[in-house]
């Protein structure tokens, strides 16, 4: 009984596994060929008003349309420039000094979506926390009205195979609470996307590399900011 239960656990490894492999290996190729390399570009040039949106893949486009990217969106939405700077798996560091010497004082607002690749990986909970302190430092020394989020449910994505989806449950509800916490101390509004999460049911809003969105789930994400930067707007 012991013995058939532990090759029926080695067979469930190795299937988890190679699904896991296979999400990963689609995302190689979305990489290679389909993003649409949205860092550095600004939509709506002839705007009065600026937007710097900062972040990781979902921010520059990764696996999309350009036009229906979350800064054409936003673009679109708000009908403000919006600028783009981000990379493909940056995590809170990693946007910190890539964004360090820049000069901010153009922009009204600043959209910031960072955080699942912190998520993801082994970073301490303490670490990332003092890193989302010092980037929003860093942007506060604008005067620019900022909004922050990290994304949606991440332990739902389909990439994320039992039992490694229980990990990254744990990370993104710890990772949520820092969130919270040091926006309202810094009175930086924080973006919550789990209320939405039921609209992407069947995986609907994901590419088939299980993880990124997709043009939909962009488009609906798009809007609950702009439905938060709208508080600004309206102020």
């Amino acid at each position: 009984m012991i013995f058939r239960f532990i090759i029926l656990l080695i067979i469930f490894t190795f299937v988890q596994y190679y699904r896991f492999l296979s999400y990963k290996n689609y995302s190689k190729y979305i990489l290679n060929t389909m993003s649409c390399s949205f860092n550095g570009f600004t939509v709506n040039k002839n705007s009065n008003q600026n937007i710097l949106l900062l972040g990781n893949s979902t921010v520059v486009g990764y696996g999309t349309v350009c036009t229906n990217t979350i800064a054409y969106r936003l673009g679109e939405l708000t009908r403000m420039n919006v600028h783009v700077i981000g990379k493909s798996g940056a995590t809170i560091e990693n946007l910190y000094n890539m964004i360090k010497n820049k000069n901010f004082k153009s922009y009204e607002y600043i959209v910031v979506l960072i955080g699942a690749n912190d998520i993801m990986s082994s970073n301490s909970l303490k670490n990332i926390k003092y890193n989302l302190i010092k980037l929003i430092l860093l942007l506060k020394k604008s005067n620019a009205k900022i909004l922050i989020t990290h994304g949606g449910k991440l332990w739902s994505k389909p990439i994320f195979v039992f039992p490694l989806n229980l990990y990254i449950y744990y990370r993104t509800k710890e990772i949520r609470k820092i969130y919270q916490d040091i926006c309202y101390q810094h009175n930086i509004i924080y973006v919550d996307l789990f209320p939405i999460a039921n609209r992407c049911f069947d995986n609907k809003c994901v590419l088939k590399d299980g993880l990124h969105m997709n043009n939909y789930g962009n488009n609906i994400w798009a809007i609950r900011i702009y439905n938060y930067l709208h508080m600004y707007l309206t102020m």
